[in-house]
C-alpha cells in the first residue's frame, strides 16, 4: 500500500544510503499515474511535485486526492510537494489540502525580503509538520543571461546566514542547473557546491536537473546534493507522445487513446531517472 511519508524522513533515508531523493513535477492524472507507477516499479521513494502554476489548472485538493488514490494500491513511499511557491495564500491552501512539503521561492526578492518571507513560511508549516525548502540565487541561465552565469551562482556565506535566520529544512542552491528548455545542458560548478556544503549541513537541492549526465549526478550526490528536481524533459516526452499519436490518427476523438501514449512516455522517462539515481559507479 502507498505510504505518505514526510520529506524530512525520505531525505534522511536517501542521504544515509548515499543516494538522492527524486522530485518530479506532475501536471494531470496521467502524469501522476506514470510517476507513481515508475517509482513503485523502481522501488524508489519520490516527491510528487506540483508547481504553483499548475495549481491554476486544478486545485491543491484535487491533486492531493489524485495522488493519494493512485498511490493507494502501489508499494510506494512518497511525499506531496509544492514547487516554486511565490504566494503565501498558495502555501496555506496546499497545507490545508494535505501537502507535506513546501518550497517557497523568494529568490526574485532582495535577500532581506527572502529571509523575512521564508521565516513566515516556516511558521505556517510548523503546525502541519510540513518540510520547508527555500531558494537562494538563480539556477544556470534561468534569467536567460548566459554572460551573467557566474554572478547568479550561490554564495556560501549567504547560505549559512540564510539558514541560521530561517531554519528551513532544505536549501535549493544555484550551482548551474537549468530551468526550462535550453539548447545547452546544465553546467554544474562543483567548486561552488563544495564551498556551500562546507558551510551548511541541511540537505541541498538541485533544480533544473534535466539533461544532467549520470556521472555528473553521481558526483553531485558525492559532494552533497540530496535531492534532484526534474520537470521539463518529462513534460516534453508526454506532449510529444500525444502529438505523435494524434498525427498517426488525426480522427481520434477518444482522449484515452492519445493520453495513454503520453502516460507511457512519461513513465519511461521517469524510470530512466530512477535508474540513473540508483546506479553505482
Amino acid at each position: 500500500m502507498g505510504e505518505l511519508v514526510s520529506a524530512q524522513t525520505l531525505l534522511k533515508e536517501t542521504r544515509k544510503a548515499k543516494k538522492a531523493l527524486v522530485s518530479i513535477n506532475v501536471e494531470n492524472m496521467e502524469t501522476v499515474q506514470a510517476l507513481l507507477e515508475a517509482a513503485a516499479e523502481s522501488s524508489d521513494p519520490v516527491l510528487v511535485a506540483v508547481s504553483e502554476r499548475t495549481l491554476s489548472y486544478a486545485t491543491p485538493a484535487t491533486f492531493v486526492a489524485m495522488i493519494r488514490a493512485v498511490a493507494a494500491p502501489l508499494e510506494v513511499r512518497y511525499g506531496i510537494h509544492l514547487d516554486h511557491a511565490t504566494r503565501l495564500e498558495t502555501v496555506e491552501s496546499c497545507l490545508r489540502a494535505g501537502f507535506n512539503s513546501i518550497m517557497y521561492d523568494g529568490s526574485s526578492y532582495s535577500y532581506e525580503s527572502n529571509v523575512n518571507i521564508t521565516e513566515r513560511v516556516v511558521e505556517m508549516c510548523q503546525p502541519y509538520g510540513a518540510a520547508v525548502e527555500a531558494k537562494l540565487g538563480y539556477g544556470g541561465d534561468e534569467k536567460g543571461l548566459d554572460g551573467e552565469k557566474e554572478s547568479l551562482l550561490g554564495d556560501p556565506a549567504l547560505a549559512k546566514d540564510f539558514l541560521s535566520k530561517t531554519g528551513v529544512d532544505s536549501l535549493a542552491v544555484s550551482i548551474g542547473g537549468n530551468h526550462g528548455s535550453h539548447e545547452c545542458g546544465p553546467d554544474i560548478n562543483f567548486g561552488v557546491m563544495r564551498s556551500i556544503r562546507k558551510e551548511v549541513d541541511v540537505p541541498l537541492v538541485l533544480h533544473g536537473a534535466d539533461g544532467l549526465r549520470g556521472e555528473v549526478i553521481r558526483e553531485c550526490i558525492r559532494l552533497g546534493i540530496s535531492r534532484f528536481n526534474f520537470c521539463t524533459k518529462l513534460r516534453d516526452s508526454f506532449s510529444r507522445a500525444v502529438m505523435e499519436r494524434l498525427a498517426e490518427d488525426p480522427d481520434v476523438v477518444d482522449p484515452k487513446k492519445y493520453l495513454r501514449a503520453g502516460r507511457e512516455a512519461f513513465k519511461k522517462a521517469a524510470k530512466r531517472i530512477f535508474e540513473t539515481i540508483d546506479k553505482k559507479d
